[in-house]
């Protein structure tokens, strides 16, 4: 799993897959990663077409019904079953291991917010269910990303203490979340080339693509995806926008130097 906005559209794009949404026109999505409903009475029909268990007359999905099944997501056999239940989290709000058709029907609603994108990452990390992300669920869903097994995420950085406090009690809300998800990524790809620094501060290109690609894919055209190996050294500065990093002009600029920024 991938804990930045790529990430989160990423999953968005892949739970609206299946979807029967539309903006009542077209059968186009009414905007990026934002719907109108689809009708309770079709929503229900999907529900029951994929739902095994019942319990008390009533039906429910399974973490394997919604996202094995419905989604088509983990489908190979050794499918990590704690990846299973953090993505069906998103859906199981009571987290009791199974998602009812009210459940349902409440993130059908959620994909049709303007917000959905971080609402559903944020509910990815909320594993209680509880309204916030303490530092524990924060930290156990980031070490189940592909950026902390490629490049293993500091716990104990100052950027830990600015948003969880010296004891790591504060549990952060929804209206603060945007901004860790935004502050981690930028600290974790500076973290990342801390690890891989040679002298006078500088990493190698084959690094620095490494980490590009690993952390933050999305901001690479084609033409910077192919050519970052061209610079023969990158150098961090304190301040710059790494996550802005780096512009086909840029690149084309800086192709025949030894460093960039």
């Amino acid at each position: 799993m991938d804990i930045d906005r790529h990430w989160s559209r990423s999953i968005l794009y892949r739970l609206l897959s299946p979807a029967y949404c539309s903006d009542g026109k077209t059968n186009r999505p009414s905007a990026d990663y934002s719907v109108t409903k689809s009708s309770p009475e079709t929503l229900k029909k999907i529900f029951l077409k994929y739902a095994t268990v019942e319990e008390d007359e009533e039906m429910f999905m399974t973490p394997e019904d919604f996202i094995r099944t419905f989604l088509g997501m983990q489908k190979e056999d050794n499918y990590n079953i704690e990846t299973l239940k953090l993505l069906s989290g998103v859906v199981d709000q009571t987290k009791d291991g199974l998602i009812s058709f009210s459940e349902l029907l409440a993130f059908e609603s959620l994909l049709c917010c303007p917000d959905a994108q971080f609402r559903i990452v944020f509910q990815l990390f909320d594993l209680d269910g509880k309204g916030s992300v303490s530092f524990d669920e924060f930290s156990r869903v980031i070490m189940k990303t592909q950026q902390h097994q490629k490049f293993h995420f500091n716990f104990e950085s100052p950027f830990i203490t600015r948003f969880f406090g010296d004891d790591k009690l504060k549990e952060i809300p929804y209206s603060e979340f945007t901004q860790l998800l935004e502050d981690y990524q930028k600290e974790h790809i500076k973290q990342a080339f801390y690890q891989c620094k040679l002298n006078k501060g500088t990493i190698t290109a084959k690094d620095f693509s490494t980490i590009m690609k690993t952390c933050r894919p999305h901001v690479l055209s084609p033409y910077v995806h192919e050519h970052l190996l061209t610079v023969q050294y990158f150098k961090f500065v304190a301040g710059y926008d790494i996550n802005g990093l780096l512009t086909e002009r840029e690149v084309r600029t800086v192709k025949y130097q030894t460093e960039v920024f």
